[in-house]
């Protein structure tokens, strides 16, 4: 069957039907990085939407880190840090459980980080990604002795003590941002940990379902516009309070002549 989507497609909005998804997401492949639940678009819940949010990483920004450089500027390998990763998160309709240093803290130079994300899966049933990551940079590591390797073939004056530094200068801030890239392939697939400098010039196509209530079936729209009110009372309530009670009447105005003074 040929599934090539048209050129006229859209990709980026939101879509009732699974032939509109699909065609999207098969769009979204040729175009975008495209970061979804499943390549293959299935049953929609009643009352939902896929929604694809377009989220660009700019490859010469915070939203990215170094891993290894390159001869050619444009073939630098790039890892996405966490404000970055956020975003992404967040188009994908996921939140942060928690992110959080665990294990052995003995060393500063060694550094376990564990987080776990939680969103929608395109059936509307909930999936929970646990990323675990241990950041090792004791002067016996594989990591830093590959450096010195490296430094000593390229005959670097400083035997790699300048990379070295910044390596350890921020262990925390790249093991957490490494744990959330796992975290977050858990629920969305797609999501790489790294890419080129010139790979970062097609921006992420993130889908995501959503609940809008719209449904051909009367009934379950009578339902959802129901739940729907319910959703927005109980924000209202939260937010401003039940509604105040109504004065005390007081009875009738005393005459003029049974005034006090």
């Amino acid at each position: 069957m040929d599934r090539s989507a048209p050129a006229s497609a859209t990709i980026f909005g939101s879509f009732r039907t699974t032939e509109d998804a699909q065609a999207a997401f098969d769009l979204a492949k040729e175009r975008h990085h495209l970061l979804a639940p499943t390549e293959v678009v299935g049953r929609i819940p009643e009352g939902c939407e896929i929604a694809i949010t377009e989220v660009p990483i700019d490859a010469n920004s915070r939203d990215v880190y170094l891993l290894e450089r390159a001869y050619y500027r444009a073939d630098d390998v790039l890892g996405i840090d966490k404000v970055g990763l956020h975003r992404i998160l967040a188009a994908a309709g996921g939140t942060w459980k928690h992110s959080r240093q665990v294990g052995d803290r003995s060393h500063p130079h060694r550094v376990f980080w564990e987080t776990m994300v939680a969103a929608k899966f395109l059936d509307g049933s909930i999936r929970e990604g646990i990323g675990n990551v241990e950041e090792d940079l004791r002067d016996e590591s594989p990591r830093i002795v590959e450096i010195k390797q490296r430094a000593a073939a390229e005959k670097a004056r400083d035997g790699g003590e300048r990379e070295i530094r910044e390596a350890r200068r921020f262990v925390q801030r790249n093991a957490e941002t490494k744990a959330m890239n796992r975290a977050i392939a858990f629920i969305v697939t797609g999501l790489r940990r790294s890419y080129k400098r010139s790979e970062l010039r097609k921006t992420f196509a993130v889908a995501r379902v959503s609940f809008t209530g719209h449904s051909e079936d009367p009934v379950a729209r009578a339902e959802f516009r129901a739940a729907i009110s319910q959703s927005f009372l109980g924000s209202s309530t939260a937010l401003y309070g039940k509604e105040p009670a109504k004065p005390a009447e007081c009875g009738p105005a005393p005459k003029k002549d049974e005034e006090l003074y």
